[in-house]
């Protein structure tokens, strides 16, 4: 994990960190107090922080990790809008990307429920781009 503060900026601004919101928790519940102590003492220096490899597998026996690049999600927006008559926001749209990857390497097919915290109507430009119209006529893709 590179901590240095330096990230691309995206469509989706909240998700373009360098270093995640409350990482530390996790970290505390994997790897204890000395972990999250180095954790901390390399964030705050802007350096790179490696887990060990007991404190790594604790980490992925519980947690799947996928990367979703923007053109990516511009792709998965009017994709999943005439699959499924249905309008992922881009935070959304992410989150669904995530669920396709981790369903490609496990094999899991149960339902699943993403949760949006906004309507794609708070994201007209990006909608438009992904769904190649115009921001104004977005409000006829919203039941």
């Amino acid at each position: 994990l590179r901590t240095d503060g330096i990230s691309l900026i995206t469509y989706t601004p909240r998700a373009d960190v360098a270093v995640p919101a409350s990482l530390e928790r996790l970290i505390y519940e994997c790897g204890g107090a000395e972990e999250t102590a180095l954790y901390v003492s390399r964030v705050r220096k802007g350096e790179s922080y490696y887990p060990n490899d007991a404190m790594l597998q604790r980490i992925r026996r519980g947690m799947y990790v996928s990367v979703v690049s923007t053109p990516r999600m511009m792709d998965i927006i009017p994709n999943a809008y005439t699959t499924h008559n249905y309008l992922f926001s881009p935070y959304s749209a992410l989150a669904y990307g995530g669920l396709l990857d981790y369903r490609a390497v496990t094999g899991e097919s149960r339902r699943s429920l993403i949760l949006a915290e906004e309507t794609p109507a708070n994201y007209s430009d990006v909608m438009a781009k992904a769904l190649n119209i115009k921001s104004e006529e977005l409000i006829n893709y919203i039941p």
